[in-house]
C-alpha cells in the first residue's frame, strides 16, 4: 500500500474493515492515543508545531493508527543523538550493539521513561593524537623494530592480508642499512605497523592509564598521509589498512571507516576488484597480492559496518576478482598465510553487508521481514556447512585461536540476524504484562527466538574458553564485542518463558571479563562495559516492580566455566511440543563432543523447525503463523521516540492453534467422504503452490468423482494424510478434520519398473524375492500450516506403514527423486537418512511416480533428458 493510502484515519479503518475486526481497530486507536503521549514524553524527540487541540488531536490519532497498520507512514526519521549546541548531531544506526542495548533499556524500563543513548566517549581525542603528531618519534633499534612487525604480522588474524609478509621483512632490514628513514611512504607504512605491534605485545596492567600502546607511532603515520597520491601505490593503500586496523584498538569507528573507506576508493582507481589480464607482466606474488589486498579492504568495510552500523560502501555486483588462490598460498607461504581463512572469513563478511541492508534498513522490502529472514539463515546455513575441515571446530584436539574466532563470528552474524526478533518478543512479554504460557509463541518465532538464544550461550563459552586459554589480546573491538553481543541476548532470555532465567547469571561472567579488559585501558571494554552496567540496572529496575520466576542472586550460571555443559533439564520448555531445539539427532559432526549436550551455533540451525522454515519457497514463507513479526516489520523503524507497540498486535484471523495427526487413507472405509477431502486438499494444494506440481488447478478441477476416488483406491499407491484440528474441537474421526498435509508411496514396483539406465548413477537393483521397492513422492503441505515440522512427520508415517505392510522380503528400499537446487527439501530427506545415489531426467521422474501420462510426444527436449534432479534413496530392515 501506498503512504498516501493512510493519511486519514477514516481512509486506514476502511481499508481493514475486511481484515481486522471493529474492537480490533478501536484498540488501535486507543493504542495510537498512548504512543503519541508517550512520544513526548521522550527527550530526544524533536519539538512538533504548535496545532490547535482539535486538529492535533486527529493528526495524532491518524498519524499513529497509519504507524499501527503500516510503519513506514510514519518514524522515517533517522535516530540521531545531539551531544551539545556545537556539536553536530550524530547518527545512530540500530545496526550497532550498543543501539540495541539502549533499545533494550527503553523496553525494560516502559514507554513512561526516557532513556537516552550513551555516547561513545571513550576513545583517543584528537586533542591526544595532536599533542601525539608533534612529539618527535623516532625509528626503534633494528631488533626492536623486527620484533614489532613480527608480533604485528603474527597477531593479525590471517583473514587479513595486509602486506607481503616476507617482502615486509626484507625491506625494513634494507631501511636501517641504507639508513632510509625520511622516506615519507615507507615511514608511514612501518610505523602503522610498529603500533599495531606495540598494541599486540602489551600485558595486562590492572594500573595502566596511559595512552594506548602503539598510539605514538600511529599519530606520526597519520601525519604522514597529508598528501591524497594522484596515482597510488600498494605501499599507500597498505598503511591506510594498518591504520585502519589499529583504530580499534583507540576505538575510533569513524576514523577507521574513513581510512578503510579511502583504501577502498583508491584500490577502485587501481582496479583491484578486477583481475589483471594474463597477458600483463606481473608476478604471481603481485597478482596475488592485489587480489587478497582487495579481499582484506571488502572484509573490513564489512565487519566495521555490522559492528557500528554503517552501510556497505560497495556492493557485490560491483566486484570482478577472483578469490585467493591456495595453490600460491602453498608455492609462497613466506609471503601468504593459508588461502582458507581469507575465503571462509570474506564469505562471512558478504553474509553480514546482507544482513545490514536486508534486517537493518531503512528502505521500503517488496519481501517480508521473515522472507529476509530465511533468505539470510539459509546464507549462514549453508557457509557452515561448506567449512573446510581444517576450519570447524575439534573436540578432541586444540583449535587455533583464529578458527574460534571464525566461529563467533559466525555465532554473532546469527545473534545480529535473528535479535530484532527476540527482542520484539520481550517488548511483547512486557506489553502483556503476565508469563504466558511458552505454547502461546508463534512456533516459527518461538524457534527463531530459541535460535538466538543459542547462538549467545554458544558464543559466550567460546568467549570464556579463549579467555581462561590466555589467547585474547587485551585491546581491541572483536572479542568485547562478541561477549556483549552475546550478554545482551542472555539478558532477554533470562526474562522470557522460552529462555531459562539462569542465563542472567552468565550474564556477570560477560561482564566481569568486560571490567577486566576496561580496568586495563581497553578503550572499547569501557564503552561496552558501561553499556552492559545500564542493562543491567534496567533490568534490577524490572525484577522490582515485576514479579519474575526466578530473580538474579537465585540464578546459577549455565556457562559458569569452560568445562560446564548445558544441562537439557535446565532449560525452559519448548515453544511448541515436539519442536525443541533439544533433540537426540542432531548431526554433531566434529564440532563437539557428541555425548555433549551442549548446543554450538551450527546445531541450532539444525532444529526440525527451522528446517523446514528454511525449506520454503520464499514466496511462501509470508504465509507463516507469526502474528509477532507484521510482513512489513523493519528493524530500522522499530523506535520513533517511543515504544512501538503495533510491532507486537496479534493478528486475530491467526489466532486458532491446532493438534495434528498423521494417518494412511483406507482404500474402502468412507471413501467417498474421503474422495471428497483428498480432493479439496489437492486443489487447494495446487492453487497455493502451482510451480509445486506437475499438474495444474484448471485440469484436476474438471476431474470428477469416480477419477477422485480411483486415485484413492488404485492398486500401486498408498496416501498418507496430515490432518489438523482445533484445540476446542478436537476429534478421532479423520473426515471431521481438516486434511491439510499429503504424501503418497507407489509400489511395491518390480525390479523392471524400478530399473533407470545406468547413466542415471542408481545402484544395482535387489531380485524381487530380496528386496521391496517404493517410489515416495507429491509430499506437500498447506502454506498456513508450515512451520511446525509436518513434511517430515508425514514420510515417518508413510515409512513407519512400510515396516508392517507385509512380512517379506525383509529388505525395504524407498525411493525419490528432488530437485538439487531445494537443498533445504534435500536436506529434510537426509535427516530422514535418505542419501543422493544419482541424477534422473524429467521424464524418468515422472515415468517413476506413475505420472506418465503427463510427458508429451515428444520428450526430445533438453528439459526432459538433462540429468538435472537427484535420485535419493533409503533402505530398511523388516524385523
Amino acid at each position: 500500500m501506498h503512504r498516501s493510502e493512510f493519511r486519514r484515519l477514516d481512509q486506514q479503518v476502511g481499508s481493514r474493515s475486511q481484515k481486522r475486526p471493529i474492537a480490533y481497530l478501536e484498540q488501535l486507536i486507543q493504542d495510537s492515543q498512548e504512543l503519541q503521549y508517550q512520544r513526548a514524553r521522550m527527550s530526544q524527540e524533536p519539538p512538533r508545531p504548535q496545532l490547535d487541540p482539535a486538529t492535533d488531536t486527529a493528526a495524532r490519532q491518524s498519524e499513529e493508527a497509519g504507524s499501527v497498520i503500516h510503519n513506514h507512514a510514519v518514524g522515517e526519521t533517522p535516530w540521531f543523538q545531539c551531544l551539545g549546541s556545537t556539536a553536530l548531531p550524530i547518527y545512530i544506526s540500530e545496526a550497532a550493539c550498543t543501539a540495541f542495548a539502549t533499545r533494550l533499556c527503553q523496553s525494560l524500563r516502559g514507554p513512561d521513561s526516557s532513556t537516552p543513548h550513551l555516547p561513545r566517549w571513550r576513545y583517543t581525542d584528537e586533542s591526544t593524537l595532536e599533542t601525539l603528531f608533534n612529539t618527535e618519534v623516532q625509528w626503534p633499534s633494528l631488533v626492536y623494530a623486527k620484533l614489532l612487525v613480527k608480533t604485528a604480522l603474527g597477531h593479525v588474524n590471517p583473514a587479513f592480508h595486509l602486506v607481503l609478509r616476507k617482502e615486509t621483512l626484507d625491506v625494513l632490514h634494507g631501511i636501517y642499512q641504507r639508513e632510509e628513514f625520511d622516506n615519507p611512504g615507507l615511514k608511514c607504512k612501518y610505523f602503522a605497523l610498529f603500533a599495531v605491534g606495540e598494541a599486540f605485545s602489551t600485558v595486562y596492567d590492572t594500573s595502566n592509564t596511559s595512552a594506548m600502546p602503539g598510539s605514538a607511532y600511529f599519530a606520526r603515520a597519520m601525519s604522514l598521509l597529508q598528501i591524497i597520491p594522484e596515482r597510488p601505490s600498494m605501499n599507500h593503500i597498505e598503511s591506510l589498512l594498518l591504520l585502519a586496523y589499529f583504530c580499534q584498538f583507540i576505538n575510533r569507528f569513524h576514523s577507521a571507516y574513513l581510512l578503510v573507506g579511502n583504501a577502498l576508493r583508491l584500490s577502485l582507481s587501481l582496479g583491484l576488484n578486477y583481475n589483471v589480464p594474463q597477458n600483463q607482466n606481473l608476478h604471481p606474488v603481485e597478482r596475488e597480492h592485489r587480489v587478497r589486498i582487495w579481499w582484506s579492504i571488502y572484509m573490513l568495510d564489512r565487519f566495521w559496518g555490522s559492528k557500528a552500523g554503517f552501510p556497505v560502501q560497495i556492493h557485490d555486483d560491483d566486484v570482478h576478482v577472483d578469490l585467493p588462490s591456495s595453490s600460491l598460498s602453498d608455492t609462497y607461504p613466506e609471503h601468504f598465510s593459508d588461502s582458507t581463512y581469507q575465503v571462509a572469513t570474506l564469505d562471512l563478511a558478504r553474509i553480514v553487508g546482507n544482513t545490514t541492508r536486508e534486517i537493518y534498513t531503512r528502505k521500503k522490502s517488496v519481501e517480508s521481514f521473515l522472507q529476509r529472514e530465511q533468505k539470510l539463515l539459509i546464507q549462514l546455513k549453508r557457509w557452515v556447512q561448506t567449512l573446510p575441515d581444517p576450519l570447524r571446530l575439534q573436540a578432541d584436539r586444540p583449535n587455533s585461536k583464529y578458527t574460534v574466532f571464525l566461529h563467533l563470528q559466525f555465532s554473532y552474524c546469527v545473534i545480529l540476524a535473528i535479535r530484532p526478533v527476540l527482542l520484539n518478543l520481550l517488548i511483547c512479554h512486557i506489553k502483556n504484562h503476565s508469563t504466558p504460557a511458552t505454547d502461546e509463541v508463534t512456533p516459527i518465532v518461538g524457534v527463531l527466538s530459541e535460535a538466538c538464544i543459542h547462538a549467545a550461550r554458544y558464543c559466550l563459552k567460546l568467549c570464556v574458553e579463549e579467555w581462561t586459554g590466555g589467547s585474547v589480546a587485551i585491546f581491541g573491538y572483536a572479542f568485547p564485542v562478541y561477549l556483549f553481543s552475546s550478554a545482551l541476548v542472555l539478558v532477554i532470555s533470562s526474562l522470557l518463558p522460552i529462555g531459562n532465567p539462569k542465563d542472567i547469571a552468565s550474564v556477570d561472567i560477560a561482564a566481569e571479563i568486560l571490567r577486566v579488559l576496561s580496568a586495563s585501558n581497553s578503550l572499547a571494554a569501557k564503552d561496552l562495559h558501561e553499556h552492559l552496567q545500564r542493562v543491567c540496572q534496567c533490568l534490577k529496575e524490572r525484577r522490582d516492580e515485576r514479579t519474575f520466576p526466578q530473580t538474579c542472586e537465585e540464578a546459577a550460571p549455565l556457562i559458569a566455566d569452560p568445562t560446564v555443559q548445558l544441562p537439557l533439564e535446565d532449560r525452559g520448555p519448548s515453544p511448541v511440543p515436539g519442536s525443541s531445539i533439544e533433540y537426540r539427532a542432531l548431526p554433531t559432526s566434529t564440532i563437539v563432543d557428541p555425548t555433549s549436550p551442549y548446543l554450538t551455533t551450527e546445531m541450532t540451525l539444525h532444529n526440525p523447525l527451522l528446517q523446514d522454515f528454511l525449506s520454503q519457497p520464499a514466496v511462501d514463507v509470508g504465509s507463516w503463523d507469526a502474528p509477532e513479526i507484521p510482513n512489513d516489520f523493519d528493524a530500522a523503524f522499530w523506535w520513533t521516540g517511543t515504544l512501538t507497540t503495533h510491532l507486537i498486535l496479534p493478528n486475530p484471523k491467526m489466532e486458532a492453534k491446532y493438534t495434528y495427526s498423521f494417518f494412511r487413507v483406507s482404500k474402502t472405509d468412507n471413501i467417498h467422504a474421503a474422495a471428497q477431502k483428498y480432493r479439496d486438499l489437492r486443489l487447494r494444494a495446487l492453487k497455493a503452490s502451482p510451480k509445486s506440481f506437475a499438474s495444474t488447478y484448471e485440469l484436476e478441477a474438471a476431474f470428477s468423482d469416480a477419477e477422485w476416488i480411483n486415485r484413492l483406491i488404485v492398486i500401486d499407491r498408498e496416501v498418507f494424510i496430515c490432518a489438523a484440528n482445533p484445540l476446542n474441537g478436537e476429534t478421532t474421526d479423520h473426515h471431521a478434520a481438516d486434511w491439510i498435509g499429503q504424501v503418497t508411496l507407489r509400489g511395491p514396483i518390480s525390479q523392471t519398473d524400478f530399473a533407470l539406465p545406468v547413466e542415471s548413477g542408481q545402484p544395482d537393483l535387489k531380485t524381487d524375492a530380496e528386496e521391496e521397492r517404493w517410489q515416495m513422492l507429491s509430499l506437500f503441505t498447506l502454506p498456513e500450516h508450515r512451520g511446525n515440522g509436518l513434511g517430515g512427520k508425514l514420510c515417518k508415517e508413510a515409512i513407519d506403514y512400510l515396516r508392517t505392510y507385509q512380512p517379506t522380503p525383509r529388505h525395504i528400499h524407498v525411493r525419490l527423486m528432488v530437485k538439487p537446487e531445494n537443498h533445504a527439501t534435500v536436506k529434510l530427506y537426509e535427516r530422514l537418512r535418505f542419501v543422493i545415489v544419482g541424477k534422473c531426467t524429467l521424464a524418468e521422474a515422472l515415468r517413476a511416480n506413475g505420472d506418465s501420462h503427463l510427458l508429451p510426444k515428444d520428450t526430445s527436449g533438453s528439459i526432459y533428458t538433462d540429468r538435472a534432479g537427484l535420485i535419493m534413496s533409503f533402505h530398511m530392515q523388516r524385523s
